[in-house]
């Protein structure tokens, strides 16, 4: 990835990365489809160095560590200068890319996505400057001048944001500059931060370095918004008959916490849940029903949209078993 950055700056032109997988069918025929958008293959031509990046191919996977992608195909906009402009899909039938700021996805789908406490904006932010970070570390140039400008970088990335890829560049920084103590510090933030859900894209980069990286399945310690049940396991529900269940939370924190929804993928699950502030040591109680229209085991995530501090889409789990 180095190498297509490097073409860009020398040719002043932006940067388009497709973060796909040579196995995955959707990516192929996305990829298929783009090419059918005579105007959008010709901007690419013109505008930007563009690079199809193969998850599968562990030579070409830190771009999707960078990034933190979720799902694939993921299309991202860079300027020349390595700064996230875009990513995500236009709201139209053409993939129309002469207006970049109409390619993006919701806030809410990006937290259910990405399962980052920050917003879009600050995500951009946030990538790019480990894109920056990622760039100077990979140089076979770098000087002390520049491992020293690639820490403050990726320093700066975290304060937007703390995720596994920033924190991995703490460690190789630090390790360069005989930094030993903050070196073992970010070795224990990277244990406290990496969860199950970052197995996939983090676990080869972590066991590559030899960083013990065994999953933190607990919570953070900063929590406002505290569920209890957050699981639901073991239902038993009769075929076409309803499952009846609540989790109910209360409000830690302290500054009222609004729930703006409550939703799930499909209208098997319906939901119901407070829709006034709830105050500091206040409980409150997110309802619903189950419709059981389809036999055997079912797992249910229901996303929870607030304002809280700490973690603004929360993700709760209806499981069980529909039986005749």
């Amino acid at each position: 990835m180095s190498t297509v950055f490097a073409e860009a700056k020398k040719n002043n032109k932006k940067v388009f990365l497709l973060i796909s997988d040579e196995k995955c069918g959707k990516c192929n025929s996305f990829v298929n489809f783009l090419n059918t958008q005579k105007s959008t293959v010709a901007i690419l031509q013109d505008q930007y160095i563009a690079c199809k990046i193969d998850m599968s191919n562990p030579q070409q996977k830190e771009a999707g560590q960078i990034l933190k992608c979720p799902s694939f195909p993921f299309p991202y906009f860079f300027d020349a200068d390595g700064n996230l402009e875009a990513f995500g899909f236009p709201n139209s039938p053409k993939y129309d890319i002469r207006d970049l700021s109409k390619i993006f996805i919701e806030e809410d789908r990006f937290h259910e996505l990405f399962l980052l406490p920050i917003s879009i904006p600050v995500y951009k932010k946030m990538v790019s400057a480990a894109l920056k970070s990622y760039l100077l570390l990979n140089n076979a140039s770098s000087g002390k001048d520049d491992i020293e400008k690639g820490y403050a970088i990726a320093k700066q990335s975290m304060s937007f944001g703390v995720y596994p890829y920033n924190l991995y560049l703490g460690y190789r920084f630090t390790a360069k500059l005989g930094l030993d103590s903050a070196n073992t510090a970010y070795i224990a933030q990277i244990k406290d931060n990496y969860t199950l859900n970052d197995s996939y894209l983090y676990m080869s980069l972590f066991d590559k370095y030899g960083i013990d990286h065994q999953a933190n399945t607990g919570k953070h310690s900063a929590q406002d918004l505290i569920f209890n049940p957050d699981t639901i396991a073991g239902a038993k529900v009769k075929f076409k008959n309803d499952y009846f269940f609540s989790y109910e939370f209360i409000n830690q924190g302290t500054d009222p916490i609004t729930i703006r929804k409550a939703e799930h993928a499909c209208s098997c699950v319906q939901l119901n849940w407070p829709r006034y502030p709830v105050k500091p040591n206040e409980k409150g109680k997110i309802t619903g029903v189950f419709h059981a229209t389809e036999k055997g085991t079912f797992s249910k995530d229901i996303y929870v949209h607030s304002n809280s501090k700490y973690e603004p889409m929360r993700i709760l789990s209806l499981q069980g078993e529909v039986y005749e």
